[in-house]
């Protein structure tokens, strides 16, 4: 009976050392103003208070200079980005693969695929496909007759986005 009251006594020792460090850590912590004899720190900041930056150096660097648009060495490719037979199950058409440039592949998809983030000259793959069945999207439900447009980096295969219209 002795041993057990040792260790009910030394647990709750323990839980009143963490609970009373714990306790302390909280009541001392810094208000957010340890700055406040600084100059700077009677600087308002607003959102609007720094120049917007609007030509921001892109993540993705241009290469149609270096590869060209029909390199080899792409990892997109038509048979690595659509599965021919999801495609045949669905009744889907391929209208569209081709690998361009990024400013082509606005052209072809609209405003809403412009992005900051990638070099007008970077080559793409464009794919587009029609399904006349519709595409069960699994974020926006059935979109009917559904023209889905995407778009691939053509150098290391990763989707980068697209849309999906609906055809009339």
């Amino acid at each position: 009976m002795n041993r057990i009251n040792k260790k009910i006594h030394s647990l709750s020792l323990a839980f009143v050392l963490v609970a009373s460090v714990g306790a302390y850590a909280f009541a001392f912590q810094g208000d957010g103003n340890e700055g406040a004899g600084t100059s700077d720190a009677n600087v308002e900041v607003k959102a609007d208070s720094k120049p917007l930056n609007d030509k921001p150096e892109p993540i993705l660097k241009g290469n149609a200079d270096q590869s060209g648009l029909q390199s080899q060495s792409f990892k997109a490719t038509k048979s690595s980005v659509l599965d021919e037979n999801y495609l045949e199950e669905q009744n889907a058409e391929v209208k569209l693969t081709a690998y361009m440039t990024y400013e082509e592949f606005v052209k072809l998809a609209g405003d809403d695929a412009v992005t900051t983030e990638i070099a007008k000259d970077r080559v793409v793959l464009a794919v587009q496909v029609y399904y006349p069945n519709g595409l069960e999207h699994p974020r926006f439900g059935l979109i009917k007759n559904c023209l889905a447009t995407g778009m691939y980096d053509a150098e290391t295969g990763e989707y980068l986005g697209g849309n999906f219209t609906t055809m009339k």
